[in-house]
């Protein structure tokens, strides 16, 4: 059963098919030419919540590459989900990405 991560946003509904929105997000976000650490935070996300490791770990290495000092807790904060729960799903994804909260 599909898993929502968030009601908005790049990564709306975590599910187990290329035509989910995880997968979109992905595909979406590795297009972008010159990606920053938020980016590559989602992606982290999105690959940990398909249950893909491995991309998940050097997404997560890339946020840290990017920005040393990135934490999970400032970085949900920013985000501007209408709901709380969308940010609970939100840092629970990057936890599991392995992000230091």
């Amino acid at each position: 059963m599909p898993r929502p991560i968030a009601t908005s946003g790049p990564s709306a509904t975590i599910g187990n098919s290329p035509t989910s929105s995880p997968y979109k997000a992905v595909k979406a976000f590795q297009r972008i030419s010159r990606a920053d650490h938020s980016h590559w935070a989602f992606l982290a996300a999105c690959h940990a919540q398909l249950g893909d490791a491995a991309a998940a770990k050097g997404a997560a290495q890339e946020v840290q590459q990017r920005a040393p000092d990135f934490s999970i807790e400032r970085f949900v904060a920013t985000q501007h989900y209408k709901h709380e729960s969308d940010r609970d799903l939100l840092r629970a994804a990057l936890v599991k990405a392995q992000l230091a909260v």
